[in-house]
Parts: structure tokens; sequence; C-alpha cells
């Protein structure tokens, strides 16, 4: 009895989770007992579908699962809810869950049918949307490559007359005479002790991108190593394409002009707003990203805007009111929390609390010309939904935001630590 009461004692002193995050791949590798054709079973390698689950914000691992094969016409998507739905109540969990983060894929961010939907149909309530503002970030530069050059092939192969040659920049010399390709806003300012804690082909990429807008190569990065190709990971195809930029690649014509606009891109764009989105990672700066994209977005030339204009909006999952609201209520503006605290008000009516209960969540169309948080969405009324962070807040507690500024969880924006 004394040793039962002791484990009671322990789970209800157990942290329970406020934040999970999870990522999926398919991994070949999976060793497992399967039938042959006469009904032995034999150890054979299998491919299985594995889901890694962290807690959040700390980026704790929690371990991983296999989802159950899906039943008759059941969504995939619901077996991954399922798993996420054990692990919570595995740790008691189930009623302090309020951020769920996952990268932006179909599967994971459909409103009828992804997980995050489902999960929420599970809990009977809505959850914080965390999806991967880095994921987003790539589908620009992956567009604009499969526009311009070509489309990809394998998993880390490309066809196009450029990009097929990245898997071959270490093989070409250093040009000692390349072209300076200066432009563009400035990156965001990184100490040595910032760049020391980030991996090797982050700082890389960071030292490149001042090199090349200034023409100059320090002598240790002329044959500097790229990080492998993936098409899970543009970070070094962006890497690989500045990088061949400082080499004798022997384009001419049309090639060399699409990997003139392919480089400016990754310099005025992509890493612009990749070591923003790393520095200022919290879900509260995540809106200021969407600003800073549209910003960005305008001083690019008309085929590349035409071509990827339709990937920044869908990317843009801050954007949806309830990630906009908590930003606002966060700044140092009183304006502005001023307005989130209207909208809020104005959504409860006469009700003392907010309404948790799941909802369609579809992010707005964007204002392109916006460069304020609050112009960002028209605000249509049905659109508009309060955060869940707030909801067990009084009305008293919303308008003390006026007076001091909200302080949001920390979590982040992006789901690099349970990629890894």
């Amino acid at each position: 009895m004394a040793m039962g009461g002791a484990k009671d004692k322990d789970r209800e002193n157990q942290k329970q989770i406020v934040g999970l995050g999870y990522d999926g791949r398919r991994d070949r590798h999976t060793r497992a007992m399967v039938e042959d054709g006469h009904g032995k079973k034999k150890m054979r390698m299998i491919t299985e579908e594995h889901e890694s689950v962290t807690e959040e914000p700390s980026g704790k691992y929690l371990g991983h699962f296999a989802p159950e094969p899906p039943v008759d016409r059941e969504k995939p998507a619901m077996k991954v809810a399922q798993g996420l739905l054990n692990i919570l109540e595995q740790n008691s969990s189930t009623n302090s869950l309020m951020f769920l983060a996952g990268d932006s894929t179909n599967m994971n961010t459909g409103w009828k049918g992804g997980t995050h939907a489902l999960l929420e149909e599970l809990l009977g309530r809505r959850l914080y949307w965390g999806i991967c503002i880095l994921h987003t970030n790539e589908l620009p530069l992956r567009h604009l490559i499969i526009l311009l050059d070509g489309p990809t092939c394998s998993d880390k192969g490309f066809t196009g007359e450029v990009c097929s040659l990245l898997s071959k920049v270490h093989e070409m010399p250093y040009d000692p005479e390349f072209r300076a390709l200066p432009g563009g806003e400035e990156l965001i300012i990184l100490t040595e002790a910032v760049l020391a804690k980030m991996s090797t082909d982050q700082c890389q990429c960071y030292k490149l991108v001042k090199a090349v807008k200034e023409g100059r190569l320090p002598k240790e990065m002329q044959e500097m190593m790229c990080g492998p190709l993936c098409h899970a990971r543009w970070l070094t195809t962006g890497q690989r394409l500045v990088y061949m930029w400082t080499r004798k690649h022997g384009l001419t014509g049309q090639a060399l002009r699409t990997l003139e606009v392919l480089v400016k891109f990754c310099l005025t764009y992509y890493f612009k707003l990749y070591f923003d989105m790393k520095v200022k990672h919290y879900i509260s700066d995540a809106p200021y990203h969407i600003l800073t994209s549209l910003r960005l977005l305008k001083t690019q030339p008309k085929k590349v805007r035409d071509s990827i204009t339709y990937y920044v909006r869908t990317g843009a999952w801050y954007a949806h009111p309830e990630c906009l609201l908590v930003s606002l209520l966060a700044s140092s503006d009183l304006q502005d929390r001023q307005f989130a605290v209207d909208q809020i008000l104005s959504l409860r009516g006469v009700e003392e609390f907010g309404d948790n209960r799941v909802r369609p969540r579809i992010t707005p169309k964007l204002n392109l010309s916006a460069t304020s948080l609050t112009k960002l969405i028209s605000w249509k009324k049905g659109e508009v939904q309060e955060p869940s962070f707030t909801c067990a807040l009084s009305s008293a507690e919303i308008r003390g935001f006026l007076t001091t500024p909200y302080t949001p969880p920390k979590f982040s924006c992006h789901t690099q630590s349970t990629e890894r």
C-alpha cells in the first residue's frame, strides 16, 4: 500500500505538459517480424512511419510512436492524433495542453482532417497552432527554383541546368574575380557568441551571405564544405547556390541569369528571413516576420514576385487573428494593445470569459500592402477568434493589458528541436 501511495503521489507531482511538438518521417531501417508467403514469420527490414514527440517549450524528447494503419476510410492523420492523445493521457496532460507544434504539411494542418484539427476534436477545445515558420520560409525558394530552373528529382537531386550543378560545387575552382551582389536589407547582427551556438551550416551561411554581398570571400571560406543536399532541408540548397556564385561554374547566357536571380533571392529574401526567425523565434515574434516577408517581396523582380506570392500567402499561418492578437497584446505600443483588447471584448460580448470551443481554423487573406499587424488582415466578423491562451482570463484581466503588456508563453515558432 505504501509503495502504491508513493506512485500515486509521484503521478500527482508529475509536471503536466502544456506544449507538444511532433514530426514524422518514413524510417527505412526498421527491423520487424514479417510473414512470408507461407505464413512463417521472419525478421525483415521494413519502411515504417515514425512520429517523434517533444515537450515544449523545453524541446525535451518525450518519445516516438508508429501510427497504426488507417481502417477503412479513416484518415492517417487521425492515427497520429490518437498517438499524441495517448502520450497526453500517459502524462496526465489532456487538460493542460495549450500548444501544438508541427510543420505545415496538409496532413498536419488541414482544417477539416489535419492532425492539429483532429486532436482538438478529441480534446474538445482549441489549441494554439504552432506551425514551423522555417519550413514555410523554404516554400518560396523551392518553388522559385522549380519555375526558373526545373523540378526536383529523387530526394536530393535537380533536373535544371543550374541546380543540377549544386552537387558538384566542391569540384569547381574558386573564382577570385566573382562579382559582388550588394543590395537588400542587412542581416540581423549576430555576435560570435550567438554564432558559436548555431550549427556549422548556419554559421557558414551567415558569413557567406555577408561576404558575397561585399565581394570578398575570406581565405578560410574559399574551400569551405557545404552541407549535404536534402529536399527536406533547403538551408544547404541556398548555401550551395550562393557558394556556386563564388566558383568558376561555367554557366553562360540564360543559365547564368537564372543563377544570378536565385542567388540574389537567397541573399535578399531567404537568408534575411531565416536569420531573423532564428533570433526572434517566439510565437509573439512570428507575425512580424510576415510583415518583413511582405516588405522584402516588394523589392523582388516582377517575375520573382509573381512566382512566390501565392506561397507567401499560404505560408502565413501566423497571420491568423489568434496569433496577431497575442502579438498585439504583448506590444509595447498602447494603440496596438488597445486594438487587441477591443477585439477580444467585442468577441466576448456580455460573457466574462472567452469561448475556447473547437472552430474551423482558416487563415484569412493577407493584405499584401500591410505595414502593421492591425492592417495585415480585414478582421471580418465571424473570422476572428480570441487566442486560446487568454480565454480563461477575465474581462478585467484583459483590460489590465492596457496598463501592462501581456506576457505570452515562451513557445518557439519553429520546430527544429523536434526535427532533430
